[in-house]
Formats: C-alpha cells, structure tokens, sequence
C-alpha cells in the first residue's frame, strides 16, 4: 500500500531567507551542544535523546500554552536499561539541566522558538506548501510503542478499508519528514509510513526555512534538515493523533502480516505483553523495544525521587549502601 505524493513540485522554494535561531538552548536542542557546561545531544540524534526532547517539549509548552488533560500527561523519552550507569541517573540529569537555565535563558529560548514558528508558517504561505484544509502533509513513520496501539484494528481487518481512521495517543512534540522526492528512501524501512494532515499553526519547525550554529559551522544544513525532519506540535489534550487507512505512504506488509499471525496465536500472551509495556517482548514482535521506553516525567515521579534521596541520605553509609544495592538489583532507581 502506498499513497500517491502528488503535492510535491521539485526544490523550488524561496529559502532567500533562514531564520537564524538565536538563543543557545534552543540551538542545543536541536543541533546538540553545550548549556550551561552540560553536553547534550540534539533532538534528531539516534540515542541519548531525553535531554533534548524534555526540554524542547516544555519550551514549546510554555510558549505555545500546550496542556495535557489529567491522566494523559506528557512523557519523557529516556534510554534503553542496557547500560545501566546511563539510565541510572537520567532523573538526575534532566533535573539537572533544568533547573540550572536561568530566568533568561529559558524565556529567550520560547521568544526565539515563538518567532521561529512564525518565519516558517510564514514560509510555508509563500510558498504554497498548504493543502487546501489549511494542513501540511507531514510522513511519520510510526514507532513500536504508536504501532503497538492500533495493532488489535490490523488484526481485525482494517487494513482493507481506506476509510478505516485510526487514534494513537503520542507525545506533544513530534518529526516527520517534509515533503520531498526521497520519501522511498531513509525511514522507509520501517514497518510503517503515514501521511499526517498537520495544522499549519502546529508546524513547529521545517529545515528549508531555519539556519542555526551547526549549518553556519560547517557550511552544511544541519541534522534536522539532512534528515529531511520537521518537528511539529501534538496540541490534542489527550495526545491523540488520528489518521485513515489511505494515508498510509508504504507498509511492510510481510512484517506486519507476522505480527497479526503472532497475535492471533497467542493471545493472551500478547495481551499481557502489550499491557505490561517493560517486559523483555518476544523477538518476532516488540511492541516497546527498550530504547523507546516511556517514564512519566510529572510531579508524582519528581516528588517520589526527591523524597527517596531524602530517605537514603538520612540512612548510615553502611545501610544506605546496601538499599541502593537491592533497588538497583529490581532496577527501581
């Protein structure tokens, strides 16, 4: 199954004028880099990507006044439990970035990200690139913990009706790439490609109309633009994002086809898997492999961890050493 890209009219756009991010939080984000004496990788890095990714989202939900309803708050992106000494102090880590931006800091990150939003909605006027619903076609491909949620509507069929919508809850900001003659290329091996409707006011981010340090450098367009991406904005109070059977751009139907003969054979298995959402899945079908592992970053996990330090620095060394040894043990810290 493929959609037909019809919109897409070669590189003639009018790139005369980049907006040049100027604050170096927001430019760390996305290109990678230092804040305040913290290494961090950019948002379009393969791994290691909580740390751009949480405080991109709360920038852009501060400055775009983005909320999550009670009990669909966003989550944050951390890295798989394979190395242990990483993921054991990402909590650490995130607070840390966090609370060491200034005042300053974090409000000319939201005025650059504001001003930005609106040089590339802007651009995408002028040039053309809206659909006549006033959204942008935007190609995800899906990831296992968004795949795993509409996996029961394959095995049901739905994938023989074009007109089948579908609803996967997903973070508040997300990639995607643009529109562009590769599409067959790069994430196209994934299991599957779908062409997102995107409001043009939720088009956060597009590589032919930004310029930041990293393109300036090196004379090259920096990461998010190689990788063709665009970073949008998920605004739905519970994080639903919905699309139709035709508008999914490709699908690996052999590896989709396994994983509904696997699900159909082993049901309950699959269920206890799907709802467990940690477990170490089967090989032929990883609903969440471990470097797409969810923790929720709101004020109960926050408030449970400082007062678990709070409980071991009360304890003597000798004691305290040996909780950290049995929690580390359940990987529960």
């Amino acid at each position: 199954m493929k959609i037909e890209n019809t919109s897409y009219q070669g590189e003639s756009l009018e790139k005369d004028f980049l907006y040049r991010i100027k604050s170096n939080v927001l430019d760390a984000c996305i290109e990678g880099g230092e804040i305040n004496d913290i290494e961090i990788q950019g948002y379009t890095a393969s791994n290691n990507q909580q740390y751009a990714r949480y405080l991109l989202t709360s920038i852009s939900k501060f400055a775009f006044n983005i909320k999550r309803r009670t009990g669909y708050e966003e989550t944050c992106y951390l890295p798989d439990t394979i190395y242990e000494q990483r993921s054991m102090w990402t909590l650490d880590s995130i607070l840390l970035l966090c609370q060491s931006l200034s005042d300053e800091q974090f409000y000319e990150a939201v005025l650059d990200l504001q001003k930005a939003q609106k040089h590339v909605v802007s651009m995408l006027q002028k040039n053309n690139l809206i659909n006549e619903d006033g959204t942008v076609s935007v190609y995800r491909s899906l990831n296992n913990a968004e795949l795993a949620q509409i996996i029961d509507d394959f095995t049901n069929g739905s994938l023989d009706n074009p007109e089948y919508r579908y609803t996967i809850q997903t973070n508040i900001l997300l990639s995607a790439e643009r529109e562009h003659k590769d599409l067959d290329k790069g994430y196209a091996h994934k299991e599957m490609k779908v062409c997102f409707h995107i409001n043009i006011e939720d088009i956060l981010l597009h590589p032919n109309f930004i310029s930041t340090s990293y393109s300036k450098k090196r004379r090259v367009y920096s990461s998010l633009c190689n990788e063709e991406e665009i970073l949008f904005l998920n605004r739905h109070p519970k994080g639903w994002l919905s699309f139709k059977t035709s508008d999914i751009y490709s699908i690996n139907k052999q590896q989709i086809d396994s994983w509904i003969k696997y699900i159909k054979e082993e049901r309950s298995k699959h269920e206890h898997e799907r709802n467990s959402r940690v477990d170490d899945l089967s090989i032929d079908l990883t609903h969440v492999t471990s470097d797409e592992y969810y923790l929720m970053m709101d004020t109960k996990v926050i408030s449970f961890h400082s007062r678990l330090n709070k409980l071991l620095d009360n304890l003597s060394p000798l004691l305290r050493m040996m909780v950290k040894r049995q929690i580390k043990k359940n990987k529960f810290y």
